[in-house]
C-alpha cells in the first residue's frame, strides 16, 4: 500500500508541475505584448530609418514604408516635419486606403 501511495504522490507532483508550467506559458503567451518596433540591422538612427522608409515608399512597398517611418517618428518626432516624409506618408495612406477598398469580401 505504501508503494502505491508513493507512486500516486509522485504522479500528482509531476502532473501539478506540468500544469503550473503550462499555465505560466499560457500567461506569457497571451499577456505579454510583443515588441512591434521595426528593426533593421543597418539602421541605428531615426535618419537612417526615415531613409529606409522613404526608399520603400518610392518602390511602392507602403506597409514597410509606414513601419519604418513610425519607428523613426518614435525616435525623432521632429523629423516628421520634413516635406519628403509628409509626402511619403500621404502617398502611403492613399495607396493603403485604395488597396483596402479593392479587397473582395
Amino acid at each position: 500500500m505504501q508503494r502505491f501511495a508513493r507512486g500516486v504522490r509522485e504522479r500528482w507532483a509531476l502532473v501539478s508541475t506540468a500544469a503550473a508550467v503550462a499555465c505560466l506559458l499560457v500567461f506569457l503567451l497571451f499577456h505579454l505584448e510583443p515588441d512591434n518596433r521595426v528593426t533593421h540591422p543597418y539602421a541605428s538612427s531615426a535618419k537612417e530609418l526615415r531613409e529606409l522608409g522613404l526608399s520603400q515608399c518610392e518602390e511602392g512597398h507602403y506597409q514597410p514604408c509606414v513601419r519604418f517611418l513610425d519607428e523613426a517618428k518614435a525616435r525623432d518626432p521632429e523629423g516628421e516635419k520634413d516635406p519628403a516624409v509628409v509626402a511619403a506618408r500621404s502617398a502611403a495612406e492613399k495607396a493603403l486606403r485604395a488597396k483596402d477598398t479593392q479587397k473582395p469580401e
